[in-house]
């Protein structure tokens, strides 16, 4: 788990406001968005809310037990 700071949005705006944060460049892209309560906290670069956000994974782990 990394710490970054979140931004909080309706579940319905998500989608939404994950494409507006990453057109302006706020969006920590190596990091995944989560529930929060009922809502969704979403990693960005700076903000006022601080958050444990687990990591996107990069490699598949599955490839590497079939190969």
């Amino acid at each position: 788990m990394t710490r970054s700071f979140a931004h909080l949005c309706a579940r319905g705006e998500a989608a939404d406001e994950y494409r507006i944060l990453k057109k302006k460049g706020l969006l920590e892209t190596n990091l995944k968005p989560m529930p929060y309560g009922e809502m969704i906290a979403i990693p960005v670069k700076k903000g006022d809310l601080m958050l444990n956000f687990d990591d996107v994974m990069k490699d598949n782990p599955h490839d590497k037990l079939s190969s």
